[in-house]
């Protein structure tokens, strides 16, 4: 089954074998901005060398593949992303005073490799200044804030239309968390 078959899939399914640990976007430690989901080492033997596994524990974030700067470019991203999955780890040094570098990992997952009509993966791994890196997540994080508290962008339209005449009337309706709701979908 090899490193693939659970990397790219065990922690996706709805069946994973393996407990699954998750961190905030809150922790202090996760420069990712979202949800992390740890990767143990014995999943990544034989993708990247053993003395980043000693030295480093990979976080998983919810990160898409990366835009293309060209149309074609940016087509085949997405084409690569939907079908055949884009991983990104972060790789956070285990002694975090001593540590002065971040590891990123980025897998792109191939339908198959011309030379041997296997499928095959591409492996990017990639050594960042931690001050950096932190600076560079603490910037982002500013800039969002801002975007979002001058609403510069716009929230997705809720679909479905709700049964109860009150709420038909209603332009927005508003639900919270464990709110009832009964939707007739078109």
């Amino acid at each position: 089954a090899g490193v693939n078959s659970f990397i790219c899939n065990n922690l996706n399914s709805s069946e994973p074998k393996s407990v699954l640990i998750h961190r905030d976007a809150n922790h202090p430690d996760n420069f990712s901005g979202g949800r992390e989901l740890m990767i143990p080492p014995r999943l990544m033997q034989g993708l990247i060398p053993e003395a980043l596994l000693d030295g480093y524990i990979f976080w998983q974030n919810e990160a898409v593949a990366p835009q293309a700067r060209s149309d074609k470019g940016a087509e085949l991203k997405k084409k690569m992303a939907v079908m055949h999955g884009y991983k990104r780890l972060i790789g956070y040094p285990l002694d975090s005073e001593d540590g002065e570098y971040v590891i990123v990992v980025e897998m792109i997952m191939n339908p198959l490799v011309e030379a041997t009509r296997l499928p095959g993966r591409t492996v990017r791994v990639m050594r960042y200044s931690k001050a950096a890196f932190v600076a560079s997540f603490e910037r982002k994080k500013i800039i969002a804030a801002e975007i979002e508290q001058l609403g510069l962008l716009a929230q997705k339209k809720k679909r479905g239309v709700c049964s109860n005449q009150e709420d038909k009337k209603k332009k927005a309706a508003e639900f919270k968390v464990g709110d009832k709701v009964e939707c007739d979908y078109e």
